[in-house]
């Protein structure tokens, strides 16, 4: 709710808010809809829903995971495909509300996986946002895969949870150092072609990292090398003549 008011406040234009289920309690729905802003959150395998019955037809709380039984049994007839990342996936939209909540809801059921690496069978997704269809819900949900790919990245890569610090002010300079440095990392991954001046064909940042630690190496060999004053100003604190001259060779 924090981030949400300050991006507000910070005039930062969006058309919708994305975060996945973790985050879909009413109070950020009721939230949320009470700013006039409009938000597409999937919700838990065992989240009760306000739905129409397909066989009933009379309102009834039906969890999220019963829900996709139910339309892929009764009612995958009546689907529509939406295209994501080169797959067809079935989508069917349907009316709905959350329990202590009375925002009006638009919720697409997904009957299959995003994409091959996907954990999941199925995802349920909620809107209030009731002009939406079914392409452009998923669309727009897509991108937040984008910012989890990166908040991984900072994570595996350049340990974005590590910090060994407790005061907050602290631990966010930290993370804008790992984000500044993954920024620059990924930069030179899309635009600096490595490949035409070292033989490593990187991919992944830890590759990329890596390959940048051995053009520091050279550079930093080729300068000291190069320049007597430097290589003397560099080395002045070092005792041992003997680790002197096995770095100068």
């Amino acid at each position: 709710m924090e981030l949400i008011e300050e991006a507000i406040t910070a005039g930062i234009a969006f058309s919708h808010i994305v975060f996945d289920s973790w985050y879909a309690s009413c109070d950020i729905i009721d939230f949320i809809d009470e700013l006039g802003k409009k938000f597409i959150s999937e919700v838990k395998s065992d989240r009760r829903l306000l739905v129409e019955h397909p066989l009933s037809k009379k309102k009834a709380w039906i969890r999220a995971d019963e829900l996709v039984k139910l339309i892929n049994k009764h009612l995958r007839h009546k689907t529509r495909m939406v295209n994501y990342g080169g797959k067809l996936v079935p989508v069917y939209t349907l009316n709905v509300m959350v329990r202590d909540s009375s925002v009006k809801l638009k919720a697409f059921v997904i009957l299959g996986k995003w994409s091959e690496e996907d954990n999941k069978s199925c995802h349920v997704l909620i809107t209030n946002d009731l002009s939406l269809d079914h392409k452009k819900a998923c669309a727009l949900y897509g991108l937040r895969w984008g910012i989890e790919h990166a908040f991984e990245e900072l994570k595996d890569s350049f340990y974005f949870d590590h910090y060994q610090v407790r005061h907050k002010e602290k631990i966010m300079r930290y993370w804008m150092l790992c984000i500044l440095v993954w920024t620059l990392v990924y930069w030179i991954k899309q635009n600096a072609y490595l490949h035409k001046t070292i033989s490593t064909k990187a991919s992944t940042c830890n590759e990329y990292k890596r390959a940048l630690l051995k053009l520091m190496e050279f550079s930093s060999y080729a300068c000291l090398t190069k320049n007597d004053s430097l290589r003397a100003e560099y080395f002045a604190s070092i005792k041992s003549q003997r680790f002197r001259n096995s770095c100068y060779s």
